[in-house]
């Protein structure tokens, strides 16, 4: 949920610059691509986009996502012209199915030749949800490589072909969130190369809980997110992933962290830690909330804006108790 910034530390440790990944992406798929881009046989307007796409190549697979949602726009004012039959190798097929192939993403995919971007970005926790882990893993020698999580087309890519090889419009994602999304489009407030979406919304316990008997309440109260900028865009984003019922599957976490921020005198007592202070407090805190409690660090580990959230409501409580 964090956005997604450079300069990213990959798995192996190493630091990789915008421009280091982009050009890795370039070496990879650019020219062969426009290669592919070479084979399709077509005349009149489709051939006039065809060679239009072939000129601004690079522009389309490095676009900002700004950039990308001008484009589609454009593309959507000249659609008929993706209904257009063109050939590809013999083949008659609509612009649009050969764009598709021609940009090849379910080939690289299956390939694994997407692997080394996600060693790179290693986004560790779905930007989408916070709700599951998305991996990058090797064995050992390094001889065999895992991505356990998908590549997400923010601009879907069966609707838009010539989007779907481009870098800022793939989103490590996991899949329940891929699957979930499907072509359902999202305000840029919610693009993760364009904004941190943790900020877009909090997690709320809607029938609060006590703080000493919460657990008499068992599964009887709500988890619900409240939106903090621009509602009918929130509404969307939760229409596509549906989170709120997704994340009442996890009450039990919830019951934790109240249970945890009951006690907080005594976390907050030096004295009962002193064999732990060299971390400072903040390392503390870490270990009791079971997670990373910087914004930033959000994207470490799964639920963590859950725990966040909940810890903020139930310190209210707490404040409101002692009062």
């Amino acid at each position: 949920m964090n956005k997604i910034e450079f300069d990213r530390i990959g798995v192996d440790g190493l630091t990789y610059t915008r421009a280091k990944i982009e050009k890795h992406f370039k070496d990879s798929f650019e020219s062969k691509i426009y290669n592919r881009l070479g084979r399709i046989v077509a005349s009149g307007s489709a051939d006039k986009m065809v060679i239009i796409i072939k000129n601004h190549l690079h522009k389309l697979m490095f676009a900002s996502p700004l950039q990308l949602d001008y484009w589609e726009k454009v593309v959507d004012h000249y659609r008929y012209i993706l209904s257009l039959t063109v050939a590809v190798k013999g083949k008659i097929m609509t612009l649009n199915d050969a764009l598709l192939i021609t940009f090849n993403y379910d080939y690289y995919r299956e390939r694994k030749e997407m692997l080394m971007l996600a060693k790179m970005l290693n986004v560790k926790s779905c930007p989408y949800c916070n709700m599951h882990y998305t991996l990058y893993a090797e064995n050992k020698k390094g001889e065999e490589k895992y991505a356990k999580f998908q590549f997400d087309h923010f601009i879907d890519k069966k609707t838009y072909p010539m989007f779907s090889m481009s870098l800022y419009n793939l989103i490590p994602s996991c899949g329940v969130c891929n699957n979930s999304k499907k072509n359902n489009q999202l305000s840029l407030s919610y693009h993760p190369y364009m904004s941190d979406i943790y900020r877009t919304f909090r997690f709320k316990v809607k029938d609060e809980l006590d703080l000493l008997y919460g657990k008499s309440k068992a599964d009887t109260f709500e988890i619900e997110l409240v939106p903090t900028g621009d509602k009918k865009e929130f509404e969307d984003y939760e229409k596509a992933f549906h989170l709120e019922a997704l994340y009442s599957r996890h009450k039990d976490v919830v019951h934790e962290v109240y249970d945890k921020v009951y006690l907080a005198a005594y976390y907050r007592n030096d004295l009962n830690f002193r064999f732990l202070l060299n971390g400072g407090y903040d390392y503390l805190k870490r270990l009791w909330l079971g997670t990373y409690t910087d914004e930033k660090d959000i994207e470490k580990r799964p639920m963590t804006k859950l725990i966040h959230d909940v810890e903020q409501q139930a310190l209210e409580g707490l404040i409101v108790e002692d009062v």
